[in-house]
């Protein structure tokens, strides 16, 4: 099925229009007005999947609250909290790349407690070790409820960067788990945000279009 964006919804009187101070947002680029009109994190419950340092969804928790609303935001990285007794290897070559693996997060030289405790005190949400392939996994935390929008930012099933098969099968399976888990509101989305190589090399609309979903709104960044 077609998923109607935050915005359709908007304008047909379904979800409340907030006012968005987009100056008020971590990083400002031209066309950020755009994509928050396309991205809807303003009209609803969000569920964010794959973080890092935590950084876009801390912009997500800071549009929900530029806009007068409450904070209905939970983030979510695929790696377990941080363990200070890991050690932070930064890999440069391709070779590293294709090995490199890691259990906890990384500080990103302090970002990440920053960025956590943003979200936290604006009243997010947030939670480690959520696998986007199998976000039943979300129960066992205590999340209970759909979502109006979730979103996947810049999904990567490794760090190689070359070709990469396991990319699309991600991202398929990915699509496959929000339906078996049910965490979609009615007239709920599902976005992803990556490079614009990304749709097409990874086979997205086949992947969407597999699951029961396909392309209905993008804005380019």
């Amino acid at each position: 099925p077609i998923q109607m964006s935050m915005y359709v919804q908007k304008q047909l009187g379904l979800a409340g229009a907030g006012s968005v101070n987009v100056d008020d947002i971590d990083v400002a680029k031209p066309g950020m007005a755009e994509f928050l009109s396309v991205a809807g994190f303003d009209g609803g419950m969000v569920l964010s999947i794959g973080e890092q340092d935590f950084s876009f969804s801390r912009s997500i928790a800071k549009v929900q609250h530029s806009a007068g609303l409450s904070t209905q935001l939970v983030a979510t990285s695929y790696l377990a909290e941080h363990d200070p007794t890991e050690p932070e290897i930064h890999v440069s070559d391709d070779g590293e790349r294709a090995q490199y693996t890691r259990k906890s997060l990384p500080s990103m030289g302090g970002a990440l407690f920053k960025n956590l405790a943003a979200i936290q005190e604006l009243g997010g949400i947030c939670l480690h070790s959520v696998d986007a392939t199998d976000l039943n996994s979300l129960v066992s935390q205590g999340v209970d409820g759909t979502f109006d929008v979730v979103v996947f930012a810049f999904p990567r099933a490794s760090l190689k960067r070359s070709v990469e098969p396991r990319n699309s099968l991600l991202i398929r399976k990915f699509f496959r788990s929000v339906l078996e888990a049910g965490l979609l509101a009615p007239l709920g989305r599902v976005e992803l945000l990556m490079l614009g190589t990304q749709y097409a090399e990874w086979d997205v609309a086949c992947m969407a279009q597999e699951e029961g979903f396909e392309l209905f709104e993008y804005a380019k960044l």
